[in-house]
This record gives structure tokens, sequence and C-alpha cells, in this order.
């Protein structure tokens, strides 16, 4: 812990001085992210001192227009500031395609966070900035590949659980986008952005700057702990969470990218598909709207809670059988 404290006060200062009015709060960020995912100190801190980060007022969308930031290859951000933590932040690891004379030209850029501090106080600006460096953080290591499929140029981005697919049709002229896992990736960020409030929270046992200290303490606890951003969705996704195994393999290989890992270990125990069925099952109820139809709400419900029910008697019989 003192280490993680060391370093990261050690980076921020390299961009911003220790009197400035946001060190404390990138000291705190930094400090829980090297806490959060040990063993990766060197590619947090170089992505850290990297990345461009941008607080500024107003809806997200009007800062990346400001700024001329292209974000039509994502996902459309919702209108409605409280409606999920997304509206609240962006972030991107600088991968972006341009189309010259019917080529696709790939470009890699410094990566960006940008959180709008219009619709927040500082605990949550602090929750959507670690939760945007987490997915970042998740996405750096072997984050990119390209390769033909069918003659056509494709580029693949991972960010944590998610693939990101980018085809090139020429016949059409444009850049075809595919996702994967997306909503169970946001829903783990969620989790783990909240186990590194956790770990700012526990900093302040030990530390002595007194500007650090006075952060911590001006921060709301109760917040701090608790999980912002597709609220529902990580609610069942703590059923799975719960069970070590689960969260252990996740954990280990998702910053790699050990993805095909995750799956087969899930699938080995559950049945093969059954790690896709899982993740479809939390996107489709993610994507239901106010009027849903609920026959259909309750039986995806109770498909999942009985998934997570055989999950644990599948952990119980493998530790019976060590």
């Amino acid at each position: 812990m003192v280490e993680n404290y060391v370093l990261a006060k050690k980076i921020v200062s390299k961009k911003l001085d220790s009197n400035h009015t946001m060190y404390p709060f990138m000291v705190c960020s930094l400090y829980g992210l090297l806490c959060k995912y040990p063993g990766h100190e060197e590619m947090i801190t170089s992505l850290f001192s990297t990345t461009d980060i941008i607080f500024e007022k107003g809806p997200v969308e009007e800062i990346l227009r400001r700024h001329q930031i292209d974000m039509d290859f994502a996902d459309p951000i919702p209108d409605d500031p409280e409606s999920s933590i997304s509206t609240l932040g962006v972030s991107n690891q600088g991968h972006s395609f341009l189309l010259d004379h019917g080529e696709v030209v790939y470009e890699k850029n410094k990566p960006f966070v940008i959180c709008s501090t219009s619709y927040t106080n500082m605990t949550r600006l602090l929750n959507t900035f670690c939760h945007e460096m987490g997915h970042l953080i998740k996405g750096e290591e072997n984050g990119f590949h390209h390769t033909m499929v069918n003659d056509q140029p494709t580029f693949i981005i991972r960010t944590g659980m998610t693939y990101i697919i980018y085809m090139y049709n020429k016949d059409f002229t444009e850049v075809e986008l595919s996702n994967s896992f997306g909503v169970l990736d946001e829903a783990i960020n969620c989790i783990q952005t909240t186990d590194v409030m956790k770990e700012i929270l526990a900093l302040d046992t030990f530390v002595e700057d007194d500007s650090i200290h006075s952060f911590i303490q001006s921060l709301d606890k109760e917040d701090m702990i608790k999980d912002h951003g597709y609220e529902d969705i990580v609610l069942l996704l703590r059923l799975f969470w719960a069970q070590d195994s689960f969260k252990d393999s996740i954990e280990t290989h998702i910053v790699h990218g050990g993805i095909d890992f995750i799956v087969s270990d899930f699938d080995s125990m559950m049945g093969n598909g059954s790690f896709q069925k899982m993740s479809e099952i939390l996107e489709e109820l993610y994507e239901m709207g106010e009027e849903y139809d609920e026959d259909r709400f309750n039986f995806l419900i109770d498909s999942y809670k009985e998934m997570s029910e055989q999950y644990k008697s599948q952990i119980k019989a493998r530790k019976k059988d060590i």
C-alpha cells in the first residue's frame, strides 16, 4: 500500500504541482487503480502519464464536439445524465479509422478520458474517472489486432471483455461495427471501480499528507462503496461474482486479454455456450425499455438466477473432487 502511494505521488507530481486543486484527486485515483490491478504498475503509470484527461462542464457529447473528437464509432451517449455512468464520462484508447481514397487508414493517437463536471459532485467524479481509466487499463495490453477477413481489412479492438470489430466493406465504402460482451464488461468495470473506491478510503488510515487526508475526508463514504452505473445489471452479476472462482478467473485474465480462457473455464462447468448465454441475458435485460414484456423479463431473471445456482453447485462439486 505505501509503495503504491509513493509511486502515485511521484507520477502525479510530473503532471501537477502538489498545490494544484486536483492533485489529491489524481493521487487518490492512481493509488486506487494501482492497488486494484497489482502487477501492472509500469503499464498503469505509463498509461496515466500519457492519457489526455479533460474535466469540463457540459454534456459529454458537447465536450467531445468542443475538442473536435469524433466518437461516431462508439455507442450513442444517452442524453439523460442520470441514466448511467457512461453519460458522465467517456474514454478511448486512441484508436481511430479514416477513409482515404477508398482505403481504411488506422491511426493511433493518445488515449483520453473526458468527464463532465456539470452533473456530479467530487465523489461521483472520482468514481467516473476511475471507471473510465479502468476501461483503458483493461484494453492496453493485447488491445489491438489487424487481420483480413474475406479479403476485407478487419480491425479488432479489445477493451476488457469486449471485442469491438471494425470490418471495412469495400462494396459500401464504410466501416461496419460489431460488439461482444459489452454490457457484461461494463458491469465488471463497475464492480472493479467500487473496489478502487474502497482502496482509496483505506488509504486514509495511513496517509500523512494533509491535502490528501482532507480530500478523502471530504468524500461521501456511503456513496463511495455503492456500485454506480448499470446498477440492476451489476446486482445480477454479483450473484456470480460472489463465487471466488468466477471473480478470480476474470480478474486474473482480463487485463492481459485472456478472454478465451475465461469463457472456456466457465463453459467447462456450465456447458458449451453458457458464458455467451449468460452475457446475452444481461444484454437483453439492459436493453429493455420502460414498457417491457413482463413475462419475458421474469423469464430472463429466472433463467439467470437458475444459472447462478447451477454455477454455485458446480463450484461445490469441484471443491469436493479436489
